[in-house]
């Protein structure tokens, strides 16, 4: 996951402040948590690729790529942790990158 968001973490470094690194780790841990959603309700990796176009970022490519190694979950719950989880990691990463 750490490769997903290097884009990301470099983007918010740059914008140097706390409100803008938080708005920028905010922005991209719900960007995750789309991302898988979408793999945990079956939608194919080729699919979610599709959605973005041929314009798609490098950044939500490696996060595509990072959620659809992931597992499918049997019930709904252990979906939803594990859409809050990529989340939450995606947000821990961003914040922690110096």
């Amino acid at each position: 996951m750490s490769g997903m968001i290097e884009l990301v973490m470099i983007a918010a470094l740059a914008a140097g402040g706390s409100p803008e690194r938080d708005a920028v780790c905010m922005s991209w841990a719900a960007s995750a948590r789309t991302v898988m959603t979408a793999r945990q309700s079956g939608e194919s990796a080729d699919d979610m690729m599709k959605r973005f176009g041929s314009d798609i970022d490098d950044t939500i490519r490696r996060t595509i790529l990072a959620a659809y190694s992931r597992p499918r979950s049997a019930g709904a719950a252990q979906r939803e942790r594990e859409i809050a989880d990529f989340g939450d990691r995606a947000f821990v990463e961003c914040m922690s990158a110096r």
